[in-house]
């Protein structure tokens, strides 16, 4: 039981315990902002970095629950996590605390950090030695809070290991300063609040600090939306501005330009916020905060453009797709900003060389005609056989006497039948075969090579929907919808989707393909390998979806990872 109480690195492993005890959480979440509020509210502001958890109790209690966390504990590779040294270690652990202060993980997670806990941090300058770091929390049994702290100091004090445990007082609060053999640190308790900390004036500025006090991170924290969150990292900015900045004067030419624009945006931030929610899906959600008075805050209180409709005409069950909106002249503007006067003279020659050939003006014809949707899909056909993927670009019909679209499809058919010819001639291997197939009203032209190209794979080009695509395969162009779903209500715009359960049936398809691949590379016995592959897919076939979507609004952005339990 060395360092259980007495030195931080302790701390940052009890805090470590707990968290692993909650890692795996998933279910309904019940708000208990109250008491992760009060912890924030009492956080000095000087700390950059800080961890809350909350709930950890009742998020436990529902795991027990979670249909799909009792079929993932009986997969093979949870199976050998779980006997692993780590959970081993755990267990030693637990065994210490129940032999020499008699109380068990158990008690600890319910009683003492089930409300909740922070940590906050502020690392020491560069060449300096002076770190602070603050362990609060609010327990749910006050009583119970003392009995432990009272255990763990008598049994260092009996032990040697704490030399000295001295009363103190700020004003009309008494605090204690421990001295342990490694390090020496100081704790106040009031009722069920407990703060530890390494610097004696942490525990004097948390003092100090009345329920009226401006409290930032506690306003940043819940205009996030993190006040539901089971665990919120926040950052504060200022933290790293000295490091970027240093890194920003390393920079010449290019780089420094880009460095430049990334110094304005981070120096236009008020914080950084990464919470895990778990509300029947598991969430990740990563959301930057501007400064009222900053360009960041500006561009992010605009409301969005509707998200792409490419979500709701690709395949549903697509392996991977991604969609976003850009603009192509924009695009254009700002990459000429950030390079050097002469080398963005000529990106502009270069554009008007290579589009500008299809006989249309470039800035006024067209790019604004293309975009500012696009985006790809990749997903598997029925049975065996390569994945199918699609790009698609949107493609407007204008100017009337030039549509872009059509221009752009001939340019592109143009450009791939000089270079078939060319193969052709120089080739004896079978010639590529230029071919049409007609899908109702849709020309889609693919070409055909059965040596060159794997089976499955015959590149296609059309024109569907209002978008300019390419695809592996004409069966690809077939799923792609030439009307979009209608649209669910969403504050979100999708960027990428991930359907897991099409992932274990492409492991399952080509296992034994995997299997071998494990055992050549990695040497690994047959059996341990298919447990592997078996265990990867049959934890694949347990989600839904995994998706990343961003969400604009506020002063904010915010960018959450969301994976979905089936539901059956």
């Amino acid at each position: 039981m060395n360092n259980s109480f007495g030195s931080f690195p302790m701390l940052a492993r009890l805090t470590a315990t707990a968290l692993a005890l909650f890692g795996l959480t998933v279910g309904a979440l019940r708000a208990q902002e109250s008491a992760a509020a009060e912890l924030l509210q009492r956080v000095p502001d000087e700390l950059g970095l800080c961890l809350v958890v909350h709930d950890l109790r009742g998020n436990v209690d529902r795991l027990r629950n979670s249909a799909w966390l009792a079929k993932l504990k009986e997969n093979a590779l949870v199976q050998g996590i779980l006997n692993g040294k780590e959970v081993r270690d755990l267990q030693l652990f637990e065994d210490h605390l129940k032999k020499h202060l008699q109380f068990d993980l158990a008690f600890l997670r319910d009683e003492i950090l089930g409300d909740a806990v922070v940590f906050a941090y502020q690392p020491a300058p560069a060449g300096q030695n002076h770190e602070m770091g603050l362990f609060l929390l609010k327990a749910r049994n006050a009583a119970a809070l003392s009995d432990v702290i009272a255990k763990i100091n008598s049994f260092q004090s009996n032990s040697g290991e704490l030399t000295t445990l001295e009363q103190r007082r700020h004003k009309d609060h008494v605090y204690f300063r421990r001295v342990h053999q490694k390090a020496t640190h100081y704790y106040f308790q009031q009722g069920a609040l407990l703060a530890l900390t390494n610097r004696e004036e942490l525990i004097h500025a948390l003092l100090d600090r009345g329920p009226g006090a401006a409290a930032p991170r506690r306003e940043l924290w819940s205009k996030a939306g993190m006040a539901n969150a089971v665990a919120t990292l926040i950052l504060n900015p200022r933290v790293f501005d000295a490091d970027l900045a240093a890194q920003r004067a390393a920079k010449v030419g290019p780089e420094a330009v880009l460095g430049e624009s990334v110094v304005r945006l981070w120096k236009g931030l008020d914080g950084v916020l990464i919470g895990l929610q778990a509300d029947g899906a598991l969430e990740l959600n990563v959301t930057l905060s501007a400064r009222p008075d900053s360009e960041a805050a500006k561009i992010w209180s605009v409301p969005p453009a509707a998200p792409s409709d490419l979500w709701r005409r690709f395949p549903d069950n697509a392996l991977v797709s991604a969609t976003g909106q850009l603009d192509f002249a924009a695009l254009l503007k700002q990459l000429q900003t950030l390079l050097p006067e002469n080398d963005a003279r000529n990106l502009d020659l270069q554009v008007l060389k290579n589009l500008g050939a299809l006989g249309l003006d470039v800035t006024r014809e067209i790019l604004p005609n293309i975009g500012p949707d696009l985006g790809f899909a990749v997903t598997l056909p029925e049975g065996k056989g390569m994945p199918r993927a699609i790009v698609a670009l949107a493609a407007k019909s204008a100017p009337k006497e030039a549509p872009v679209d059509q221009m752009l499809l001939k340019s592109v058919q143009l450009f791939v039948g000089l270079a078939v010819f060319e193969h052709n001639r120089k080739n004896n291997d079978g010639p590529i075969q230029i071919r049409t197939v007609q899908q109702g009203p849709i020309e889609v032209k693919y070409l055909a090579q059965d040596k060159l190209f794997p089976p499955g794979v015959q590149p296609a080009i059309a024109l569907k929907g209002g978008y300019l695509l390419f695809a592996s395969a004409p069966e690809a162009i077939a799923d792609f919808r030439a009307e979009a779903l209608p649209a669910a209500a969403a504050n979100e715009a999708p960027l990428v989707k991930i359907a897991p359960r099409e992932w274990s049936r492409l492991m399952i398809t080509h296992r034994q393909a995997m299997i071998d691949h494990l055992v050549q590379k990695n040497k690994d016995a047959p059996a341990a390998a298919a447990n592997v592959v078996d265990g990867i897919a049959a934890g694949f076939d347990l989600f839904q979806s995994l998706t990343v979507s961003q969400r604009v609004g506020g002063g904010q952005a915010a960018w959450i990872v969301r994976l979905t339990p089936k539901k059956n």
